[in-house]
């Protein structure tokens, strides 16, 4: 066991001592700056100004732009007999190296259009050749743009192997992990733009679409290194295409939480161009980067705030998986966002690296999840919506047929009957096919009944009545003032209504020998109904006189298979049929007009 564990420890050792005994790199943190447009190493007479790395020009030298170049001294051992590697975690725009005045390296054109290397970091390998013993002369030219952040990071100069494998490994953090950025939120985007053809143009699959496009556009700067466009208007949509993000994505996350709240949306965008327009000054010269980044603040700092609140509620409310791995996924994101602005600002060190892109990347992963599963449920509710209404058509034409067939078809059978028995009597022979033409008139416009008010019904069915009853001096009154006219009913029960009510007139004609028939909303009606009352001045009737017939128990079975409530009150005065409708049992939407304070 002992001689296992020696032979462990000889291992650990065996692979610690190459990196114990590796010369470590030498950090070059001061250097000399010159701003000349010379293409090759200026003189030592040329003005140099001792600065120290990194060199952010955006508060070192704010309205500079164009070539400057940075000289530093680094030592190479009298023994060594390799080359060196120099290794810059970053540079921005783009730059040369000089190494003993020799170019070593290019990283592209050094005049606008300018090679955009801001967020590339540089390493290049020195061959021994070029190098003296002791102090060697390291030149760096860049050229930088006006506000953009522009400078040299720290430089450091040691084992070229080494520095190739830090290079490697800020290369993938730099570059590699802003392509993968930009290409998840493309995807997204698209995901988004497909979801807004499909549902009906609806705004917040929009939103969301045109914020992952500026996300893309965004993150694309950080590897993109030829552009077809000029400087300046490159530079105004890639910078401001961050606040745009947050204009888009803010009312999206509102929306996405039943929220729409169009003052603050008119004010982001409105913040939106006075920020872009602020951009193009600052790249002009016009404007302080800090007033820029002020206007900057005000979208991005309610944006933020929507993002973290918006998110928590969701993941309270939803308590899915999804919801709370994309609030603590934004409790990440916003911190380090801040972190990004800080570097602009140069509060933080202005080689730092921009890592923000990653924690989004989960972050857009996730609400494209919660937004997917939106768009399944809704097509799945959608699905289910035209099943029902396919279900209802059918249940409908059912009941058409039955309606057809109970109705219309006993009164044309009646007419039939006479026909086939030669008992044809002009007038009685003309009242059934009336009755027909009354049945088929009641059944088209039940049908009707959900796209209309019921009242309209009711008013049809009285101008068809009203002629009919005045040739037999009997005054047909209607007094619907107080009913609501929002009210709504289903075909079915519509249509039984208006049988119970021509029911009722037909039995004030044939048995109560009034004078007139009142068709009126009623008064006292129960909490929660709507009342229609049919009543006459006849002379009305005793129950336990009236001979056993189908009108009164039909209206009875009527009502009690529609739910309703019927009350039959008769005395010297006349009869009166009062039928009391729940509202509950109104097409959806109408009874929420009733509610509101419809007349009952």
């Amino acid at each position: 066991m002992r001689a296992r564990f020696a032979a462990c420890c000889l291992l650990l050792l065996a692979l610690w001592l190459p990196g114990a005994v590796a010369q470590p790199a030498q950090a070059i943190d001061a250097a000399r700056f010159v701003l000349r447009d010379d293409a090759t190493p200026p003189p030592d007479s040329a003005g140099w100004a001792e600065v120290r790395l990194p060199d952010n020009w955006s508060s070192a030298r704010r309205e500079a732009q164009g070539i400057g170049w940075y000289r530093m001294v680094f030592t190479r051992p009298a023994d060594a007999a390799d080359g060196v590697g120099i290794l810059v975690r970053r540079l921005s725009m783009n730059g040369e190296f000089f190494v003993n005045g020799v170019r070593v390296l290019s990283g592209g054109r050094m005049a606008e259009p300018v090679t955009r290397n801001w967020n590339h970091p540089f390493f290049v390998e020195v061959p021994a050749p070029l190098l003296r013993p002791g102090p060697n002369v390291l030149d760096v030219r860049i050229y930088a743009l006006r506000n953009a952040n522009s400078g040299l990071g720290t430089v450091q100069v040691g084992d070229a192997q080494a520095l190739r494998a830090r290079h490697a490994d800020l290369y993938a953090l730099h570059v590699k992990g802003a392509l993968v950025s930009c290409a998840v939120a493309l995807v997204a985007a698209f995901i988004g733009i497909v979801c807004w053809w499909r549902m009906g143009r609806e705004a917040l699959y929009g939103l969301f679409g045109l914020a992952m496009l500026a996300w893309a556009v965004r993150y694309a700067n950080y590897f993109v290194q030829d552009v077809p466009l000029p400087v300046v208007a490159y530079d105004v949509v890639v910078y401001s295409a961050q606040g745009w993000f947050f204009i888009c994505f803010t009312p999206f996350l509102l929306r996405l939480t039943q929220l729409h709240w169009p003052r603050v949306e008119q004010f982001l965008v409105a913040m939106g161009v006075l920020g872009t327009l602020g951009i193009f000054a600052a790249f002009q010269g016009w404007a302080p980067l800090p007033w820029v980044i002020a206007v900057w603040l005000a979208i991005w700092l309610p944006g933020s705030a929507v993002l973290l609140l918006v998110s928590t509620r969701h993941a309270l409310r939803a308590r899915s998986v999804p919801a709370v791995l994309a609030a603590l996924v934004a409790w990440l994101y916003v911190p380090l966002t801040v972190r990004e602005l800080l570097i602009t600002a140069n509060v933080v060190p202005f080689d730092a690296s921009y890592i923000a892109h990653y924690v989004g990347i989960p972050l857009v992963l996730l609400i494209t999840w919660m937004l997917v599963d939106r768009v399944v449920a809704a097509a799945g509710a959608a699905a289910q919506a035209e099943l029902a209404s396919a279900r209802a058509a059918f249940d409908e034409r059912q009941r058409i047929t039955q309606d057809m067939h109970d109705g219309l078809g006993l009164q044309l059978g009646a007419a039939l009957r006479m026909a086939e028995r030669g008992v044809v009597d002009g007038p009685a022979f003309a009242d059934a096919l009336r009755a027909c033409a009354d049945e088929l008139r009641l059944i088209v416009d039940a049908s009707a009944s959900g796209t209309g008010e019921f009242v309209s019904l009711l008013g049809n069915l009285r101008q068809r009545l009203q002629p009919r009853l005045h040739a037999i001096g009997l005054a047909l009154h209607w007094r619907m003032d107080a009913f609501p006219d929002a009210l709504v009913l289903p075909p079915a029960l519509a249509l039984q209504v208006l049988r119970i009510v021509q029911e009722a007139i037909h039995n004030a004609v044939r048995h109560a020998h009034a004078h007139a028939i009142h068709i009126e909303a009623a008064r006292d009606a129960p909490p929660g109904h709507v009342g229609l009352v049919v009543r006459d001045d006849g002379r009305g009737y005793q129950a336990d006189s009236v001979a056993p017939g189908r009108g009164l128990p039909g209206m009875h079975r009527r009502a009690a298979e529609m739910g309703l409530q019927l009350q039959i009150r008769s005395g010297s005065g006349g009869t009166a049929v009062q039928i009391d409708i729940p509202r509950a049992l109104a097409v959806e939407g109408a009874a929420d007009g009733l509610a509101m304070g419809a007349p009952a």
